[in-house]
């Protein structure tokens, strides 16, 4: 699906949700939105809504408010993630089909603004959606919960159902309690370790990009065809305990992945083609 996405005040274009939104196979547009000025935030992102047709339109903090702005001249549905419509003067007026997201541990934007919204405008209760989460919204039950809310707002059952764009793959490696793993929530994966010499093909991948302190986490893309930014071409060698066993002749080297590389292929590619990056450190 096509999303148009407004982050928060301390966000970026590729803060966590926007991420989340095209690690999930989305095309994201997401304009960059001055820190200063919200008229000139909410022209901007109007500037974007009018060069493409989007099947969502998606708001966070700040960016809900701006999104609230520009949802009258867009067919999409709008899905708005703790909206600060109150802090910056925007009238709580909404389509019925919004949905909103909000953490109950939120400081920052009171919950009580998002149940305001939801009840000026009878939205569904089903369409306020609370999260276990703060604020920032970036814990893997808050971005699957995202995932879900962007698919059902645009007529889609669950996340799973709506159509992709990606083919290239994303995911974020880190250590926890000195084991290499990662979160996808578009796959349903939670603290999926990556073992058996997955480790040192990390290490000398990190290293060679000049990654620092790759153990807080770093951003992986993988494909199984060939893309201009790739450092590493791991090759299939065989299939082992369930999993697959791929070579890195460059280094010679090989590692284990485990069945869930099969949350992303329907049979284990000849190769995998890899980059791995320094992460973005920004919030929504």
């Amino acid at each position: 699906m096509k999303i148009l996405y407004c982050h928060g005040l301390d966000g970026s274009p590729n803060g966590r949700k926007a991420t989340a939104l095209r690690d999930g196979g989305h095309e994201v547009t997401a304009p960059s939105l001055p820190r200063d000025g919200f008229e000139e935030a909410v022209h901007l992102a109007q500037l974007a809504l009018e060069q493409d047709r989007f099947d969502a339109l998606v708001g966070s903090s700040r960016g809900g408010a701006v999104a609230m702005r520009i949802a009258s001249s867009a067919s999409a549905p709008l899905v708005l993630l703790a909206p600060a419509w109150r802090r910056c003067g925007v009238e709580p007026l909404v389509r019925g089909d919004t949905r909103i997201l909000h953490g109950i541990k939120d400081d920052i934007v009171p919950l009580g603004d998002s149940i305001e919204l939801e009840r000026k405008n009878r939205l569904p209760a089903e369409n306020l959606i609370p999260i276990n989460d703060d604020h920032r919204l970036g814990s893997p039950l808050a971005l699957e919960a995202l995932l879900d809310a962007v698919a059902r707002a645009a007529g889609y059952p669950a996340h799973a159902a709506t159509p992709r764009h990606s083919q290239i793959k994303v995911i974020r490696p880190y250590k926890w309690e000195g084991i290499w793993v990662f979160d996808d929530p578009a796959v349903g994966l939670a603290k999926e370790a990556l073992v058996a010499g997955m480790p040192e093909l990390i290490e000398i991948a990190t290293d060679q990009a000049g990654i620092r302190e790759p153990e807080k986490g770093f951003v992986a893309l993988f494909s199984k065809d060939p893309f201009p930014t790739a450092q590493v071409c791991l090759e299939h060698v065989r299939e082992e305990g369930g999993g697959n066993v791929y070579r890195w002749p460059a280094v010679g080297r090989e590692g284990w992945l485990c069945p869930a590389l099969f949350r992303y292929f329907d049979q284990a590619p000849e190769r995998l083609y890899v980059e791995v990056r320094a992460r973005d450190t920004s919030g929504s």
